[in-house]
């Protein structure tokens, strides 16, 4: 405990760490960590869908338009290169389908829910810059 008075008071052997240093170091880390959180931070991003979809499936194939809301919190803008839906049961169900979980797989994009006449975005890499949300159609896929 005397120790910590030594360095603050500046007497003794600490004497090089004065009270101005330690504040001016404070200061310091405080800026610079300020600025990391502010400027370039990494978050995750979030994902919301709405109660309305589109699709349709054969015994074969399952093909499914969902609309999203991607949503970056963080100031780093992120790339989004992939996404892929899971199908399961939920959880504390005991009962397990044989053919779960299914995973769909992101194939293109549309202008709306319910496309019409219009040729579709295949699946290409996309930008959410930070503090931003945007809205994607996403139509998924599973053989």
């Amino acid at each position: 405990m005397s120790y910590v008075f030594l360095i603050i008071d500046g007497r003794g052997r600490g004497s090089w760490l004065t009270p101005s240093l330690v504040v001016a170091i404070f200061a310091l880390l405080f800026t610079v960590g300020s600025f990391w959180w502010i400027q370039v931070r990494r978050g995750l991003l979030r994902a919301y869908t709405s109660h309305v979809y589109s699709g349709g499936f054969t015994p074969a194939k399952i093909v499914l338009v969902l609309p999203l809301v991607v949503h970056n919190p963080a100031p780093a803008p992120i790339i989004v290169t992939d996404l892929r839906l899971r199908v399961d049961t939920p959880r504390g169900t005991a009962v397990r389908e044989p053919a779960l979980p299914i995973y769909l797989s992101w194939i293109a994009s549309h202008a709306s829910v319910y496309p019409q006449n219009e040729s579709r975005v295949y699946a290409a890499p996309f930008v959410v810059a930070g503090r931003t949300a945007i809205e994607e159609f996403i139509s998924v896929t599973a053989p």
